[in-house]
């Protein structure tokens, strides 16, 4: 019946990779593939070292970047979150949207388009209609003759506390913003620990919403801490 919960940190762990993704090309034969940035104004991934990017050789060339099938029908309301940018080049600016789609029969849904020149990692929360046990998004393509556009920490699941994520690319101080993708976390925040470099270490008491700690990463903590 479908996970029931898509959150992917980055693109190294295979959460937004992996063999469940796939393809649709509704014209041409474009390809989402792995990148750094977008080769132009950005040359870093939102989050860890890869993001997703698309770009096609010829101009109309259009592709959908599907996800698993889902299993959405418990929840009341989910929502669906991702950073992208769709650079201008030259003046021209590829097609970007999202759709979802209740089974893998029934007709894709737009909920989402933008053809504007976003040259920064931009962050996009949607609302997922008609949640289902076999609940699908999509993220599509269309090669207008822009700079790559790219995509990066997708999540879906129920609207909740903001999250930040620790990648730990400066130092193992719990306290320092660079370790942070959305700043140091307080009470509110749900915090999940996904290192690049340095793991955190929690040297006194921290209270945060929830923690989730992923696949490589560790948490320390001194006696002090807790």
């Amino acid at each position: 019946s479908g996970n029931p919960l898509l959150r992917v940190g980055n693109v190294e762990d295979e959460s937004l990779t992996g063999p469940e993704w796939s393809l649709i090309f509704e014209n041409g034969y474009a390809w989402w593939s792995l990148s750094y940035g977008n080769w132009n104004s950005i040359f870093d991934a939102y989050e860890g070292s890869y993001n997703m990017a698309f770009s096609g050789p010829t101009i109309g060339d259009s592709t959908k970047y599907v996800s698993p099938v889902l299993n959405l029908s418990s929840l009341a309301s989910p929502e669906l979150s991702f950073w992208y940018a769709n650079e201008n080049s030259e003046g021209y600016v590829n097609d970007f949207r999202v759709f979802y789609r209740i089974d893998e029969i029934s007709p894709w849904v737009q909920i989402f388009y933008d053809n504007s020149d976003i040259n920064t990692w931009t962050k996009v929360i949607l609302s997922l209609p008609n949640p289902s046990a076999y609940y699908q998004v999509a993220f599509e393509g269309t090669e207008k003759d822009g700079t790559m556009t790219i995509l990066d920490y997708v999540r879906i699941g129920e609207p909740g506390a903001p999250e930040t994520t620790w990648t730990g690319t400066v130092s193992d101080y719990w306290f320092e913003p660079g370790n942070w993708t959305d700043g140091v976390p307080t009470v509110n925040h749900a915090v999940v620990i996904d290192s690049d470099t340095y793991n955190p270490m929690i040297e006194t008491s921290i209270t945060v919403f929830s923690l989730t700690i992923m696949p490589g990463s560790t948490i320390t903590i001194t006696s002090v801490g807790d």
